[in-house]
């Protein structure tokens, strides 16, 4: 088990959606609203995959201020998209409630990939851009 979250009883899901968009050349948001699943945790990927192989080295502001649940255990655990795209993503800047820094940080291998990855809090989008482009 990747340990993303403590298995909850029955609850009804929360809907799921995640949505890329290119804020300029290089430069990514991807937006992740409701549970992150492993089909929206597959689409992402595919749409980064796809993002990257047009522009080559990126860098990622996920805007996760609208996030409640990791349930992406089975696509988190497979890292054949960060085996073959992970020299290309240089910064990756999370932004979410500070409850769910632990989850993101291992979703994203932080510490273990080349990227740099760094959390901030829901009010630190400038922050964040910031840093991204420095």
């Amino acid at each position: 088990m990747f340990g993303l979250g403590k298995k909850k009883q029955v609850e009804p899901q929360v809907e799921s959606s995640v949505a890329l968009s290119k804020i300029h050349s290089g430069e990514y948001r991807l937006v992740i609203k409701g549970s992150l699943t492993n089909e929206s945790m597959k689409t992402m990927q595919a749409t980064g995959a796809h993002e990257i192989d047009i522009s080559g080295d990126v860098v990622v502001l996920i805007d996760a201020r609208e996030f409640t649940d990791f349930a992406c255990e089975a696509a988190a655990e497979d890292m054949t998209f960060f085996s073959k795209y992970d020299a290309h993503i240089n910064r990756i800047a999370v932004l979410a409630d500070p409850k769910w820094k632990e989850g993101f940080m291992l979703l994203l291998g932080a510490g273990y990939r080349h990227a740099k990855v760094s959390f901030f809090g829901p009010d630190e989008e400038d922050a964040a851009r910031q840093w991204l482009e420095a």
